[in-house]
């Protein structure tokens, strides 16, 4: 980075779904007003952005990005003169991990909020709206069903489970 770019926070971009990006706002306590999240090491999103922080001190050449998100790196006392000194950059392989560990993190927020919806004699209807209405996206039939769709999924394996265990017992018993 040059010296006029000094002044600037070190950040990077990843690209990340729209409903993965709410769920990081809310995950992160992110203003709304606020364009960039900030990834501290002080929770699992920002340990996973800054455990596959590249340094280079060649300009990457960076993939244009469907969404893409700039997360803030903290600067501590072991980072900052490299944090201000090299290019920063996450591969398009290292993000798709972090894609995949935040999407982990999504989901079991979502399996929560399902069961204690559920324990709350909440519709699927109702609860769905609740998520979307926490992290700020417009209920539109993307975000409804990419929901739903979670909900089903873990549905039909607890079935499969349930079912499983039935079996058995059943197969113990003859």
């Amino acid at each position: 980075m040059s010296e006029k770019n000094q002044t600037m926070k070190p950040s990077v971009v990843i690209d990340l779904p729209p409903i993965l990006e709410a769920w990081c706002r809310f995950a992160l306590e992110t203003p709304l007003d606020q364009e960039e999240l900030v990834a501290t090491r002080r929770n699992d999103i920002g340990k996973a952005i800054n455990g596959f922080l590249t340094k280079t001190t060649l300009k990457p050449v960076t993939m244009p990005a469907d969404n893409p998100v700039v997360f803030l790196l903290p600067v501590t006392e072991c980072n900052q003169y490299s944090l201000f000194s090299k290019h920063l950059y996450i591969c398009k392989e290292d993000q798709e991990q972090i894609v995949d560990r935040i999407e982990v993190m999504f989901n079991q927020w979502i399996d929560v909020f399902f069961q204690d919806g559920y324990r709350m004699n909440f519709s699927q209807m109702d609860i769905i709206e609740s998520v979307l209405y926490i992290l700020n996206l417009r209920i539109n039939v993307v975000n409804f069903d990419q929901i739903k769709k979670r909900d089903y999924r873990k549905t039909k394996s607890d079935v499969r489970e349930r079912s499983k265990m039935i079996l058995k017992r059943r197969l113990s018993i003859a």
